[in-house]
């Protein structure tokens, strides 16, 4: 498993799952079942949970989180209510029109795109 003290890269495995959209219950559900399995059958195991509740079993924080992130959806999809469709748009100038325009609704919020050419991803 481990050559010169670093994890071999071919045992390496990394998943993700978004479970906001299936709420705090089912939340919690997977993050119980998740310690189930790391204790089970893992010795090394990482997991980054956003509402923080892996990290800390604590569900006040938990839906305090959940109430956060959807609030920023809810705030992201009224800023984008009654855009425009402009015909013959590139996927370029629509992402610099909900650039400019989310920076005039959200002033005080610093938005950084993340320009593909810039970074070396095609």
């Amino acid at each position: 498993m481990y050559e010169n003290g670093e994890v071999d890269k071919e045992l390496m495995f990394t998943a993700f799952t978004k479970t906001q959209f299936a709420g705090p219950d089912v939340h919690k559900a997977i993050i119980k079942l998740m310690r189930y399995i790391t204790e089970k059958f893992f010795s090394v195991f990482r997991m980054e949970d956003e509402s923080y509740y892996w990290e800390t079993g604590d569900e006040t924080l938990m839906l305090e989180r959940f109430k956060v992130y959807n609030a920023m959806l809810d705030a992201f999809t009224e800023a984008l209510q009654g855009m425009e469709h402009v015909p013959g748009e590139t996927p370029k100038s629509l992402a610099e029109r909900i650039e400019e325009l989310l920076k005039t609704k959200f002033k005080d919020v610093d938005f950084r795109r993340v320009d593909k050419k810039e970074d070396g991803d095609e």
